[in-house]
């Protein structure tokens, strides 16, 4: 009976040799397979170049940085010592003459936000003021006392002595400032105006101690 003793046996080794076989194949799969996954060297390299496009872009200081196509407004100037600032920052942080433009731009288009921003505060600022003084004048106790056709006439006079004495542009700009709605432009310009009515407007010849419309306005140069 042994033979067949060793006959199991080596039937059992055989069914072991198969599963270590198995095992085996499982463990190494096909060489198409274990490179699955892995970039190709070609792609690899186009990566690479890439990649350090996009560096030389960004990077890379000039010798002297060159601003010539940088967007400005209108009559802007790119300011010589603030420009010199952001030369050493931008040679600080190795910038290319693109990635500086670039920011250079930013850096314009912010100002001019800034600049519009304070115009704006301006104008409201001058549309409050020529307010108040129409509140002003809506209050002043003297001039509301006059009747419809007393303060018209009252008026009337002031606008004579406008004509007399203030260039155009002078009217404009007191205009466009709203002194004309100023209880005192129109209580002073009404005096001048009674000047004009009494003939007491001098003409070229100017009697001593007479006092001229200038004089009431500006004061006297003597």
């Amino acid at each position: 009976m042994p033979p067949e003793n060793d006959l199991e046996r080596t039937d059992d080794l055989s069914i072991q040799n198969d599963d270590l076989e198995t095992n085996s194949q499982d463990l190494n799969p096909a060489d198409g397979n274990s490179n699955e996954g892995a970039e190709n060297p070609q792609e690899q390299q186009n990566k690479e170049n890439e990649e350090g496009n996009r560096d030389s872009e960004i990077y890379g200081s000039p010798e002297i940085f060159d601003y010539s196509d940088v967007s400005l407004p209108e009559g802007m100037e790119l300011d010589k010592e603030m420009v010199g600032k952001f030369d050493v920052i931008a040679k600080e942080l190795n910038l290319s003459n693109q990635s500086a433009n670039k920011l250079m731009n930013l850096a314009v288009e912010l100002t001019g936000k800034n600049m519009a921003d304070v115009t704006n505060l301006a104008t409201e600022l001058q549309k409050a003021e020529a307010q108040s003084y129409e509140q002003m004048l809506s209050q002043d106790e003297e001039l509301n006392a006059f009747s419809d056709e007393e303060y018209s006439q009252y008026l009337t006079t002031a606008n004579l002595g406008v004509k007399a004495v203030a260039t155009e542009g002078f009217t404009q700009l007191l205009k466009s400032k709203g002194l004309t709605n100023h209880p005192e432009f129109i209580k002073t310009f009404h005096n001048i105006g009674k000047l004009c009515e009494n003939d007491r407007i001098p003409d070229a010849r100017i009697p001593a101690g007479t006092e001229r419309p200038a004089d009431i306005l500006y004061g006297s140069k003597n």
